[in-house]
């Protein structure tokens, strides 16, 4: 009799061990797919250091916080000190909206003279080999978790997804960018989704965000007609992209922002325009030596 008592407890306790586990199994179903229907977009900004003004940054501090104020469900601005500290306030967010990254925007300033591609957060320059180090490696990988193959991942820099080899002042070296290693790196600490890169000048007009051609152009300043920068004028309005999941790299179309920061790719590249290829080659022809050396 006992030992029959005995195999209905058995029996009993078993059937609610796996009532209990197909419970959890469905609340971790309905949680995965409540956050795969959310998606949020962030545009991510450097906090600016004291005493030095920035008047890009402010203004895109300015109006990204602006605009959160509508969109705020799927749309929020960072200002970040560091990658860590931006890691923190994206996964705080994400996980406040039981959301997944839709698009990251790095926005950010490139470095032409120091001959390789990078973008800055906060305080840590992000490059092909700080990206594999240390606490900016950690962090990327942390928001790794949030990430799917719909996410979009965008180096907001000049030259951040630069390919070719940048002149040294001297006109007879070069260097290599680099922008193809930082982009895979980074695509694979976070491990889904797509990396976007520009080859040359990102011009985040105040146009952005609203679906239209926005960060094309180049800058006017004279400085940027010496000859050093030849190979950016070759490559103005060109994108890379890396998919992480097909691990393929290859030329993107034009991109922006739409109103909720959500990335838009067009379906033609703006710099094959012929208008543009003629005045490109213009420039081209007529650029100068010794200009970034010389004294206003």
């Amino acid at each position: 009799m006992k030992a029959i008592l005995l195999t209905i407890l058995i029996i009993i306790c078993t059937c609610n061990n796996r009532l209990l586990a197909q419970q959890a199994s469905i609340r971790q179903t309905e949680f995965s797919n409540a956050r795969t229907k959310q998606k949020m977009n962030f545009f991510v900004i450097s906090k600016r250091k004291k005493g030095r003004f920035d008047l890009a940054t402010r203004y895109n501090i300015f109006r990204t916080k602006l605009k959160s104020l509508f969109h705020g469900k799927t749309f929020s601005p960072v200002v970040a000190s560091s990658v860590a500290d931006m890691q923190q306030k994206v996964e705080k967010k994400l996980n406040k909206r039981k959301a997944v990254i839709g698009t990251i925007w790095f926005d950010s300033h490139g470095k032409y003279k120091k001959g390789y591609a990078l973008f800055f957060i906060g305080k840590d320059e992000v490059n092909h080999l700080s990206v594999m180090e240390g606490s900016i490696q950690n962090a990327f990988k942390n928001l790794s978790k949030y990430t799917t193959d719909s996410s979009r991942y965008v180096i907001g820099s000049c030259y951040g997804g630069a390919t070719f080899r940048r002149l040294i002042n001297n006109y007879t070296d070069s260097t290599m960018m680099k922008g193809d290693s930082l982009m895979i790196a980074l695509g694979g600490n976070l491990q889904k989704g797509t990396v976007y890169g520009s080859e040359s000048w990102v011009m985040s007009r105040p146009g952005l965000f609203l679906k239209r051609l926005s960060v094309y152009g180049s800058p006017g300043r004279k400085i940027f007609h010496d000859k050093v920068y030849k190979p950016a004028w070759e490559h103005v309005g060109q994108w890379n992209k890396y998919s992480v999941s097909n691990a393929s790299f290859k030329k993107a179309n034009a991109i922006t922002l739409n109103s909720n920061g959500h990335l838009i790719e067009f379906e033609k590249p703006y710099h094959l325009k012929k208008k543009y290829r003629k005045n490109i080659r213009k420039i081209v022809r007529n650029l100068q030596p010794g200009l970034v050396n010389r004294k206003p």
